[in-house]
């Protein structure tokens, strides 16, 4: 506790005078509280941009964490960690709207979702690769922008909005991959909180795409709730974080890998995996 909300705040904000004030974390911290996360799951916090990240007891940096772009700070909850990494993510999806949905209006993602759920795996050959993907020719000096690829005549808006999905997805792999080699841990699961995990076809290709289970609970604002057992901890309601999240019963969606996990395998070993073999690193992220 760091004090109360006084009187003239109380008015101000419509509070009660006396509430107890609560300092213990941020947004993304709050968020793996909230998430209902189990052990050996990793959180992807998705929205304009996607957190991969996870609590864990300790932490020791090595170089290819550093390179990968792999970054580490104090959990909320004293003796605990957050190792992480950031990516982009709907500001992709953002950008795909405005410029191939103008007719939409508003941010409504349902036609979308609807046109590219009727297409296969692998977009019709149409390939969106965000900037994390390795290069081996003139540009890796200053590092590989996203790129679109296999254009053609019969491609529609739908064929490059499912392929940002996909090569979204592939970015998620890409960081797990990072994430486990510098903690030293096989990932069993991943929880998805945020805007973006109201996006079935995404979870679902996430889900193929890295080979394991997404769950994504009912209470989407994880980072609300998150804030809430942390104030609860601060005033002595529970006797700690772990105590304060077993008290919520989270009801959940699961998504498995289905029969597209082996077409996105060979996607990913072509466009990301062996792209970053030749070039002798496995990339690094960048906005």
């Amino acid at each position: 506790m760091v004090g109360e909300v006084t009187p003239e705040s109380g008015r101000t904000l419509d509070l009660k005078a006396g509430t107890p004030v609560v300092a213990s974390g941020h947004d993304t911290q709050f968020a793996l509280v909230g998430s209902g996360a189990k052990p050996g799951e990793v959180v992807l916090s998705s929205g304009t941009w996607e957190i991969l990240e996870m609590r864990v007891p300790s932490f020791k940096p090595d170089r290819a964490g550093f390179e990968g772009g792999l970054i580490t700070e104090a959990d909320a909850e004293k003796g605990l960690w957050n190792p992480q990494l950031l990516m982009m993510g709907s500001a992709v999806l953002e950008w795909i709207r405005e410029r191939f949905y103008p007719d939409l209006g508003g941010r409504d993602y349902g036609t979308m979702i609807e046109e590219a759920s009727r297409l296969r795996a692998g977009s019709g050959g149409v390939m969106v690769l965000p900037s994390f993907v390795p290069d081996s020719g003139p540009t890796r000096k200053h590092g590989t922008r996203g790129t679109i690829l296999g254009l053609t005549l019969q491609a529609s808006r739908a064929h490059v909005y499912r392929a940002a999905l996909e090569g979204l997805s592939f970015q998620l792999r890409h960081a797990l991959r990072i994430l486990e080699e510098s903690v030293g841990f096989d990932a069993r699961g991943i929880r998805v909180v945020g805007g973006g995990s109201r996006n079935e076809l995404w979870n679902q290709i996430r889900s193929d795409v890295t080979g394991l289970p997404v769950t994504v609970t009912e209470q989407r604002e994880a980072t609300v709730l998150g804030a809430a057992l942390t104030a609860f901890v601060g005033i002595g309601r529970y006797g700690s974080i772990g105590e304060a999240a077993r008290a919520v019963k989270f009801r959940h969606k699961l998504f498995r890998p289905g029969r597209d996990r082996a077409t996105y395998e060979k996607l990913f070993r072509k466009f990301v995996e062996l792209p970053g073999k030749l070039a002798g690193h496995y990339g690094s992220f960048q906005a």
